[in-house]
């Protein structure tokens, strides 16, 4: 159970399964919390093999993602985008499992999204940013992006590797502000193998159909400094600086999503209607998830894609921040 530094709560989950298991009676099985402190080094047994493995993992997911919402907002037959998302990802478990290279299923994979029958057009593109778990998993979120693509919208979902890639940047960092040396090249060679190991599996997906790389998280950084600065650790600088890039790069709207009474993303709430107006007005729409179904989530939303639908027919004038 992977945890964190500071106020989140996300830091407390694995001190409650303690609490749990030893009630239940296992105290003797052990739980592994690597911290994003470190990015996630300590994994237990057979650390640095356990976390390549995981990073290969997230890359695949990753791509498949982003495969699967640029396709299923224009598939002729409905389904037909998400019966291949599950089918690699199933053989994805099994290559992992038999430790096999994926570079051969990533490019069978982008392949088969490529053949996919799709109408022609640009619908209008929303940004999706906020908390990690709450952004991708589909039923925390009340099915989110599958309504937003329902009222006619193409989603861009900040990938999960993106975080992985900042707290890697903000592990070096930290080692040379304490001139820990020996961190900081353990943290140099941790971002290195990342980068050449993201870039081979988006590589063999491409050879089937063309992904767009993700921008680099130093440079997301970089359109969040002005709001908030890199010394304020947490996911409200990437939340900020992804929804920046969104825009830059065609985005008519932005959905920051969050669980009730997060810190981070009270945060990026507070400074959406700023970063809102310097992005020319940009549709901005900040939700919360409680685990109840809110009555008026829906109207919320249909409101927010009409404003959208407005800003992408005078995208053309809008001005972007440089």
């Amino acid at each position: 159970m992977p945890g964190a530094d500071g106020p989140c709560r996300f830091g407390q989950y694995s001190q409650y399964h303690r609490i749990i298991l030893d009630e239940l009676g296992y105290k003797d099985v052990p739980i592994y919390s690597p911290n994003s402190r470190t990015s996630y080094t300590d994994f237990g047994p057979k650390t640095t093999e356990f976390r390549k493995i995981a990073w290969n993992g997230i890359v695949f997911v990753d791509c498949l993602i982003k495969l699967l919402l640029q396709c299923r907002p224009y598939e002729l037959q409905t389904g037909h985008a998400e019966r291949i998302y599950y089918k690699y990802l199933h053989r994805m478990d099994k290559c992992i499992l038999e430790d096999r290279s994926l570079h051969e299923l990533a490019a069978e994979a982008g392949e088969e999204f490529q053949s996919l029958r799709r109408v022609d057009g640009q619908k209008p593109v929303i940004g999706l940013v906020g908390e990690i778990y709450l952004r991708n998993n589909r039923f925390s979120n009340n099915h989110l992006i599958t309504k937003l693509e329902a009222l006619g919208a193409e989603v861009k979902l900040a990938s999960f590797a993106e975080w992985i890639h900042y707290t890697s940047y903000t592990y070096r960092l930290d080692s040379i502000y304490k001139k820990q040396y020996k961190n900081t090249v353990k943290a140099y060679l941790q971002e290195t193998y990342q980068h050449r190991t993201e870039h081979k599996i988006e590589k063999s997906f491409s050879r089937g159909f063309p992904l767009e790389h993700d921008t680099p998280v130093t440079r997301v950084i970089a359109f969040a400094a002005p709001y908030l600065p890199v010394d304020i650790r947490g996911e409200a600088v990437l939340s900020i600086g992804k929804a920046i890039d969104f825009v830059q790069k065609g985005a008519s709207g932005i959905v920051n999503c969050m669980p009730f009474n997060c810190m981070p993303g009270t945060i990026v709430t507070s400074l959406s209607r700023k970063i809102s107006n310097d992005l020319g007005d940009t549709p901005w729409l900040n939700i919360s998830y409680e685990g109840l179904q809110d009555t008026g989530e829906e109207t919320r939303i249909e409101a927010f894609f009409d404003q959208v639908k407005s800003c992408h027919a005078h995208r053309g004038e809008m001005p972007y921040v440089k």
